[in-house]
């Protein structure tokens, strides 16, 4: 069979999988470089596993395997499968994900399997595609559950309550167990670390919610949000659109509302005039009708499916605490461990392991011992927090590590500039296991260098997330107890920090220019979200400045210095300026000048992103405001 849709997709099979015995059956079914899957079951359900994830799939939902991801399917009743053209799928379907399935999608691609050489069946995969498209619009990756009780226990206490501002330290004593417990149990079984995964528990439900018909102003309060902005901000992020851009393509006109009719063979028009396939006819119809609501109702399903399905990993949590298996189980997903990793200190027992990135997956049969990366400061930084040295790491076009970790990196080859003359030859040379890299690197030069070793591949939307991109590198060397302890570090760095702000307390930042002028962080400059929020400080442009719409700094003018009335101003120099600022015929009359609360600092170290860098940022911030 090869069929492909309007949209350029291509099908090549659909197939029903029938046990041979009434018995469980474990079908196991391997690398597939080349096919997406979609997996479905008409009966009690199947067991997909993962090497990182076991889900329990039924109707509504299907399971949507990328191409690479090994996989295994335990059953005792019929299911089904589709492959897909990986390369002739959008992007954005590279991940395993849950995603919602009306009846619709299963019955078109039945069809197609009973009458593969149907004249109209172009047009059928393009029904089944578009349903697919709207079912994958605005989803987040499958949010796993941690699978030992305690942390279930908080976890399932979150999805009753997700606006409780009820930090780890607070829910410790309530579950059972210790802070630093909690923060380990979430990164080894969830992947994330507990503020990720609360934060992706909340826009999950935020969908649900707008789904729902709920106003976008009781979304921020039922999810915990301080305000609308705050909403907007975070939403955005991880959606790819606001809240209510969101929540009007869930009423978009067209669309089915199952609520007022079913998508089922019942419902297909015995009356209309045929164009030669009833499913054809089905959906002409479902248009003419201009019907609302079935992708706030597919959002729904969607939504709920999420939150429940749950992540598969040890349950040994190797503490004196004492966990014992977990016995969770919900309607749509079973966590079921999938490897013995009960001796945790022993690496070797955790692989071989697949793991997902941006590019796709990368599958290692050991512990990666030669290293690479591309990016040398914040890719780098999450490498030697974890404790792994690259033999060559690239850097910028001042051939220099930043200084926040050029101590650390001393004796790391330098590979060049990524974006300029990167020694493509030197990286072939040091014949690395693994090259870690993020997305925006020219493709040409990621093709080069990807036939040397595996690539790693960070999305450079995720560039600035420094805890979940830890995790995920972490996941390369069986580190996941590793990044846990960094993390765990700057969140207390972060608490104690702001044990000593006042309420209140300004800053600015500003990083001069070789010109005289400068620019200014505006709050949307992620390392306010990741450290300067919480610590308590509040970020503050120059008076009369408005900011970029949409951008994190502000282009100001030499003569607006004077404008700056925070409480405390850092001053991060960008190359050649280091002493512009100081020439400015204003600089002497600052407040903060002349108060003596200015702090110089490093540019580099601000824009990392990175646990080491974090913590230096964090240190200055204690010494400005004590």
């Amino acid at each position: 069979m090869f069929v492909k849709s309007d949209q350029g997709v291509w099908l090549t099979s659909v197939q029903e999988v029938v046990p041979t015995s009434g018995e469980g059956t474990t079908v196991t079914d391997g690398f597939d470089l080349a096919h997406h899957r979609l997996i479905w079951s008409v009966g009690s359900g199947v067991q997909v596993r993962t090497p990182r994830m076991s889900l329990l799939v039924h109707a509504p939902a299907g399971l949507w395997v990328p191409a690479e991801c090994p996989f295994t399917v335990e059953t005792d009743t019929p299911w089904w499968s589709a492959r897909f053209v990986a390369g002739s799928c959008p992007p954005g379907w590279r991940r395993l994900v849950q995603v919602p399935l009306d009846t619709l999608v299963p019955t078109v691609l039945v069809d197609l399997a009973h009458h593969p050489s149907d004249p109209r069946s172009h047009a059928l995969l393009s029904v089944a595609i578009d349903r697919l498209t709207d079912a994958f619009l605005g989803q987040s990756p499958t949010l796993r559950f941690p699978t030992d009780p305690r942390a279930r226990d908080l976890a399932d206490a979150l999805v009753a309550d997700p606006a409780s501002p009820r930090e780890l330290g607070e829910w410790a004593p309530r579950v059972g167990a210790s802070e630093r417990t909690l923060r380990r149990l979430f990164v080894e079984q969830t992947g994330m670390p507990f503020r990720t995964w609360r934060m992706q528990l909340r826009i999950q439900t935020a969908m649900r919610l707008l789904g729902d018909g709920i106003t976008v102003g009781d979304v921020v309060r039922r999810c915990g949000y301080t305000s609308r902005s705050a909403l907007d901000k975070a939403f955005s992020a991880q959606v790819g659109m606001s809240p209510a851009v969101y929540a009007r393509r869930q009423t978009a006109p067209g669309l089915v509302d199952r609520r007022r009719r079913p998508v089922s063979r019942k419902d297909w028009p015995s009356e209309r005039k045929s164009s030669g396939h009833p499913l054809v006819d089905f959906y002409d119809d479902l248009i003419e009708d201009d019907m609302t609501g079935w992708t706030r109702k597919m959002a729904l399903l969607s939504a709920a499916t999420l939150l429940v399905a749950a992540a598969c990993g040890s349950d040994d949590d190797g503490d004196d605490e004492g966990t014992g298996d977990s016995a969770t189980s919900t309607a749509v997903a079973d966590s079921i461990p999938t490897e013995d990793d009960a001796d945790a200190g022993d690496a070797a027992s955790s692989y071989p392991r697949t793991i997902e990135h941006a590019a796709g997956s990368i599958t290692l049969d050991a512990r990666p011992e030669t290293v690479v990366t591309l990016d040398g400061l914040r890719l780098l930084d999450a490498l030697l927090s974890l404790d792994v040295r690259p033999v060559g790491a690239g850097v910028g076009a001042g051939d220099e590590f930043a200084a926040a970790i050029a101590q650390d990196a001393e004796g790391i080859q330098k590979l060049g500039d990524p974006f300029g003359d990167l020694n493509v030859e030197a990286i072939a040379e040091l014949d690395p296991d693994v090259i870690f890299t993020f997305d925006w690197i020219d493709e040409q030069v990621l093709e080069r260098v990807g036939e040397i070793a595996p690539l790693f591949v960070i999305s450079s939307e995720d560039s600035q997330a420094w805890d979940t991109n830890l995790v995920r590198i972490a996941e390369v060397f069986a580190a996941e107890d590793v990044a846990a302890e960094r993390i765990g570090e700057v969140e207390e760095r972060i608490e104690a920090v702001a044990a000593s702000v006042d309420d209140g307390t300004q800053i600015s930042v500003i990083y001069p220019k070789d010109d005289g002028s400068f620019f200014a962080m505006q709050e949307t400059y992620a390392l306010v979200d990741q450290v300067i929020e919480p610590v308590g400080l509040d970020v503050e442009l120059p008076a009369g400045i408005e900011g970029e719409p949409g951008g994190s700094l502000a282009d100001v003018s030499a003569e607006r210095l004077g404008d700056i009335e925070s409480d405390h101003l850092f001053v991060l120099p960008l190359p050649g300026a280091e002493e512009t600022i100081q020439q400015n015929p204003l600089w002497e009359s600052l407040p903060q000048v002349q108060a003596d609360e200015v702090t110089f600092g490093d540019a580099s170290t601000w824009g990392n992103y990175g646990p080491i860098a974090l913590l230096i940022v964090l240190d200055q911030l204690e010494a400005a405001i004590e």
